[in-house]
């Protein structure tokens, strides 16, 4: 965030300063203290005490204050930050309790004259500090696992309080509103924060009846998720470990509350970004950063300047001081003496947001030191002057080649720059991203993160999705922008993709797809600027590979092998001896056969049990170099967005994206959470499982490792959750097991050690767990080390891309796979157009055809798929609606089969007279036909 360069250190002026101001008084002009009598007593508080920066706990913004103050405010978010705790004078109610409620309630409705009572004792209750944190306990100490907060009790005492006529709810939400503005004590312990437990839990906070309400309930939604986002690492920790203990229900809630506040700012931006983009069109000027516009439009500047003193920067009711006015110039010369600087044609390109997104942009503490170094010196309206002045010799021919000399040696140049409205600096020809320096939404993306990783903790049933915490609202967002600028990692800029858990598959697929094609692209152009100046040598465009069908897999490996270097290009099929154009479907079926004949036992490269996912063969004969060619075929398939009919278990995707995803503890060195829960990118379960005690990580972690195993090796992962769950103490007689591991070598049995000696050390009941540890850890990384290493270098080769990051395992798997799900003919049709059956008899065909494949079986509809469209899956739910097939009446020539154009998922219909004829026909072509020609 942005340094402060306004301070309130909200404290009584006594002495010097109250005598000049009655002195002053008669000459103030309406107001009722004089402004300069303020100004010199702050002149010469400030020449005596040091100035000293702090970060607001809300929005974290830094603030400079005097030393020695006890409190100041920040104004970005108009908060109040205690530096200490400050005893009251008066006297502190008793925490509320669900008991005191109901009585409070019972004397109301006995005495409805007597309402202000009640009223006062809901304020103060929800109100202050001392009397919020403490209501509602449950008798137990605060720890790591349990907040002391009986729930039961909120949730009846919400409903209490929401069954009251309005001015009580309204006292209740005033009184939160108080509580989060100024929460009286630093938040530095965990035993400080169950206040916001308690509010987070109030239920008017997700209703959005009409719009002032649900500004308003967005507002204290903000300061919730600003005081949660900025605690310490050590309080997060106890954070998550509570929140975990909600279940999924109250997680879900909490989710859904996050996901309507990132909704509603962005529905803001885009608003703001519409009339932009109008003002743009009528070319309209950009509106100036002024004194004027700062009184009207900044929160910490409201209330707080006389109109006759504005332009001086001189506050008086909160006694407030701007100490800026001689570092950035925030008005020009027609705002001197008082006067209400003219508004330029056009006004605001923000329109009535401006005051929002300039509050979100921290603008009011612009810090001029964030700008290019060349203007580190010039304020807002210095570098307009500035500027001016510099296109004007820069028409001259004698400054043009030292512009671009500066450009082309990494510096910058006044003219790539301009002031927006808001009175930040913005690159020309880029995009105005306004979300990039909102503290909100970076508050609300912390808190998403918080909850994703209590979510991390729950058993693995109860989790949400992964879907459950992608936001529909930024999927509208311009997300190929927000990715540019995450990856020049501006410091102090949010953006979306640093936070992945908010984007939805199909999101970051749209990301992916749009790298890919850049990096194509890229690759295309280096192809045609070789062919231009590099005499002899013939570039090809794209990475084509001509292949026999009889030995696709060795033509296929033996060519990617000599094409190293061109495996970023586009890819493009031909098969040997037949007449097709690779538009898409050639690639399709080239991807799918090629990964059967990897996969056919007989090379003996992957392995199979009980039909279920393949995973790598421990004896295995081939080199490394064939696993680095596998792995570029899985990322080529990545990465021109095509589905693989290849089942690998999750387990290969979590070690491809979280190096160590298996380190067991006690038996591998495991990584601590060294960086806080609420920064990092939120897909990973490791820091979340480290605020688990050591048992509880074991246990969690053995789950998470059978539950993979189980994918690829079925009867092993039961084999091992008997040996766990069995209860008697006989363990090394029943069982008779040792330290050893097993595989089959091609019809033989070799046994491994899993520690020095093993053969000889028995299983008991005291070290079983150590047992399953070794081997569920030798079973994932030891045995098939030599095999993945080159498997990943090989899709690291060709998907090494930041794009990749933004994933879960999860969400590669399916994109790599494709739906496994069975579907039905309701799902094909939603997603075919038709041409040609306007007629009665073409409308009776359509029919007849969607009749037979919806009695076809489960393969059959899989058969059908991929004689349609080249693959044999349905894309996954995120991506189909990238996804169309067209069905075609051709002509009445009956006697053909359908036709098929893979390339571009088209199916075509000959006139069939009866459905029975059509059946035959369709059955035929999608059983016994392949290839092209």
């Amino acid at each position: 965030m942005v340094v402060s360069q306004f301070f309130s250190p909200l404290r009584q002026l006594k002495g010097k300063g109250g005598a000049s101001r009655r002195r002053n008084s008669s000459s103030s002009s309406g107001s009722g203290e004089s402004n300069e009598a303020w100004s010199s007593e702050a002149g010469d508080t400030r020449s005596t005490r040091a100035m000293v920066t702090g970060e607001c706990f809300c929005c974290n913004s830094k603030v400079s204050y005097p030393e020695g103050v006890a409190c100041f405010k920040c104004t970005v978010c108009d908060t109040i930050n205690d530096l200490r705790v400050e005893e009251r004078g008066s006297r502190v109610p008793p925490p509320l309790t669900l008991a005191r409620l109901r009585a409070g309630v019972q004397a109301y409705r006995r005495h409805p004259e007597k309402h202000g009572l009640l009223e006062a004792m809901i304020r103060e209750s929800f109100g202050q500090w001392e009397v919020l944190n403490f209501s509602f306990a449950s008798g137990e100490e605060v720890t790591d696992e349990d907040p002391g907060v009986q729930f039961a009790d909120v949730h009846a005492a919400y409903k209490i309080v929401m069954g009251l006529p309005t001015p009580f709810i309204r006292a209740m939400m005033s009184g939160i509103e108080q509580v989060l503005r100024r929460p009286g004590r630093p938040l530095a312990r965990r035993e400080d924060i169950r206040y916001l437990l308690i509010i987070l839990e109030n239920p008017l906070l997700q209703q959005q009846s009409f719009r002032q309400e649900a500004s308003y309930h967005h507002h204290i939604v903000k300061r919730v998720a600003g005081s949660l986002a900025h605690l310490p690492n050590s309080v997060h920790e106890s954070l998550v470990r509570w929140l975990a203990q909600q279940g999924r229900s109250g997680l879900k809630r909490k989710v859904q509350l996050v996901h309507q506040f990132i909704a509603y700012r962005v529905q803001k931006y885009e608003r703001a970004k519409r009339r932009r983009n109008e003002g743009v069109s009528r070319g309209l000027p950009m509106t100036t950063y002024s004194a004027q516009s700062t009184q009207r439009e900044l929160p910490a500047f409201q209330r707080t300047r006389s109109s006759t003193n504005a332009a001086a920067g001189r506050g008086r009711h909160t006694r407030m001081r701007s100490n800026t006015d001689s570092r950035i110039s925030l008005s020009g010369p027609e705002s001197s003496g008082g006067q209400r600087r003219r508004q330029e044609p056009g006004g605001s390109a923000f329109g009535g947001d401006v005051a929002d997104a300039r509050a979100g942009l921290g603008i009011a503490n612009l810090r001029i030191g964030d700008t290019p170094a060349r203007f580190a010196s010039l304020g807002a309206g210095q570098f307009s002057e500035a500027q001016t002045q510099h296109q004007r010799r820069a028409r001259s021919s004698s400054e043009a080649p030292a512009r671009a000399a500066r450009r082309a040696g990494g510096g910058v140049d006044v003219d790539d720059y301009f002031v927006g409205a808001d009175g930040v600096f913005y690159p020309r020809g880029g995009r105005l991203a306004l979300h990039q320096h909102d503290w909100r939404l970076l508050a609300a993306a912390k808190a998403m993160a918080l909850l994703h990783a209590a979510n991390q903790l729950q058993p693995a049933r109860a989790r949400l999705g992964v879907d459950a915490f992608g936001s529909a609202a930024v999927d509208g967002m311009d997300l190929v922008a927000d990715y540019d600028a995450w990856q020049a990692r501006v410091p102090g800029a949010f953006a979306f993709c640093g936070y992945p858990i908010l984007l939805s598959l199909r999101a970051k697929a749209q990301i992916m797809q749009v790298d890919a094609a850049r990096q194509m692209d890229t690759k295309l152009k280096e192809a045609v600027i070789s062919a231009l100046f590099r005499s002899g040598t013939r570039a090809q465009p794209h990475l084509k590979l001509l292949v026999r069908r009889h030995c696709l897999a060795a033509d296929s490996l033996h060519q990617l092998a000599a094409h190293e270097q061109d495996l970023k290009k586009r890819l493009r099929i031909e098969f040997a001896g037949e007449e097709g154009v690779d538009g898409g479907g050639l690639t399709k079926e080239w991807f799918m056969l090629l990964t059967r004949e990897l996969l056919n036992p007989a090379y003996g490269m992957f392995t199979q049990d009980e039909g279920r996912a393949h995973w790598f063969n421990p004896a295995a004969l081939e080199t490394g170099n064939q696993y680095f060619l596998v792995g570029v075929v899985v990322g080529l398939a990545l990465y021109n967005s095509t589905i693989l009919d290849l089942q690998l278990p999750l387990a290969v995707f979590k070690k491809l994206l979280r190096p160590g995803a298996y380190q067991s503890l006690g038996v591998c060195p495991q990584q601590g959470a060294s960086q806080g829960l609420s920064q990092g990118l939120g897909q990973g379960s490791s820091q979340a499982l480290a605020l688990l005690t050591p048992s509880a990580q074991l246990r969690a972690q053995l789950s998470e490792m059978l539950g993979d195993v189980a994918q690829f090796r079925p009867q092993l992962a039961r084999g091992l959750r008997q040996l766990l769950q069995y209860r008697g103490a006989d363990v090394e007689h029943v069982f008779c097991l040792t330290f050893e591991a097993a595989y089959d070598a091609f019809g033989a049995r070799v046994a491994v050690p899993l520690v020095p000696g093993g053969a000889h050390m028995a299983v008991t009941s005291h070290n079983r767990v150590e047992y399953v540890q070794r081997y569920l850890h030798w079973v994932l990384t030891d045995s098939v080390a030599r095999q993945f290493e080159p498997f990943r270098r090989g899709f690291y080769y060709v998907c090494g891309s930041n794009a990749l990051s933004l994933f879960a395992p999860e969400e590669i798997e399916l994109l790599v796979h494709g739906s496994g799900r069975d579907w039905a003919a309701s799902d094909l049709r939603a997603v075919t157009d038709h041409a040609g059956f306007d007629s009665p008899a073409g409308r009776q065909l359509c029919e007849w055809f969607w009749a037979l494949v919806a009695e076809m079986t489960a393969a059959e509809r899989r058969q059908l798929l991929m004689f349609v469209t080249g693959s044999d899956r349905m894309p996954t739910p995120s991506q189909l609606h990238q996804f169309r097939v067209k069905l075609v009446l051709l002509g009445n020539e009956s006697a053909r089969l359908p036709v098929a154009h893979t390339c571009f998922n088209q199916l075509g219909l000959w006139a069939y007279r009866t459905k029975d004829e059509l059946g035959t026909k369709l059955m035929m072509a999608i059983t016994e036909s392949e290839g092209f020609g």
